[in-house]
């Protein structure tokens, strides 16, 4: 972008601004800007390649196509439906400028996000696995401390009625 002053990044952004809300209009492009902007077609051409060396049907594709990218890291359209919902009445138009401008399509970054949504999906299902299966192990390993407890407590008191019949033997003998 140019480094104008204050006046020219004010009229880029006012120009954004009246792109962005016409983003559903298919038909929206640049004699529809500059009637909205209040200049002529030639005089809006001046200024908006003056200050970001694009075109003006340029521009407004790209504010399209960067909206485009918002909806599709949401995840919740396919990509016919973002490219309807960004002002693209061709899905393939919309794919062709959407590789030339990004590099890749929108599909891939949608199959990207969703492989990346899965992954989450599984690392957090296996970390929630993962606990079950601790607290399960801790559960057993209580129940086998309890159950050892208990079986010593058996042992013990088998022990203690060993000494005593042991004692009682003795006595017996001492005695008699």
């Amino acid at each position: 972008m140019h480094r104008g002053g204050g006046a020219e990044k004010v009229f880029i952004q006012k120009l954004t601004e009246v792109v962005e809300n016409n983003l559903k209009n298919e038909t929206f492009g640049v004699t529809e800007l500059a009637e909205q902007m209040g200049v002529s077609r030639s005089s809006l051409y001046l200024k908006v390649k003056s200050n970001t060396q694009k075109s003006v049907s340029r521009f407004i594709c790209e504010i399209r196509l960067k909206k485009a990218y918002g909806i599709i890291q949401e995840g919740s359209l396919n990509v016919s439906e973002i490219a309807y919902e960004v002002g693209f009445n061709s899905p393939s138009y919309f794919i062709k400028c959407f590789h030339e401008y990004y590099g890749f399509s929108p599909g891939e970054e949608l199959n990207k996000l969703i492989t990346h949504k899965n992954k989450e999906s599984d690392l957090a299902a296996e970390k929630q696995a993962k606990k079950n299966r601790r607290s399960n192990h801790e559960k057993r390993v209580l129940f086998s401390f309890k159950q050892l407890l208990s079986e010593k407590r058996v042992l013990l008191s088998f022990y203690v009625a060993a000494i005593i019949l042991f004692l009682w033997l003795i006595l017996f003998y001492i005695l008699f």
